[in-house]
């Protein structure tokens, strides 16, 4: 079984790092996603919503491989 990535893997997890390390809003990210599934109040509940927005808008919502 071969567990490197293929250059085309490599290239977009890259390329997808990248951009959220330059687009992530710093109190979005979560050392531990289940820690905070349920946005604490309103105002979180719509910086996600602006978040996943972001991320539709540059093409990273809804990815699959075929």
């Amino acid at each position: 079984m071969d567990f490197e990535y293929t250059l085309e893997q490599d290239t977009f997890r890259k390329e997808f790092r990248g951009w959220l390390a330059a687009n992530l809003p710093a109190d979005l990210r979560v050392d531990d996603p289940v820690d905070d599934r349920v946005a604490s109040t309103r105002a979180m509940f719509e910086r996600r919503v602006a978040w996943q927005k972001a991320m539709h808008k540059a093409g990273w919502v809804g990815i699959a491989s075929a």
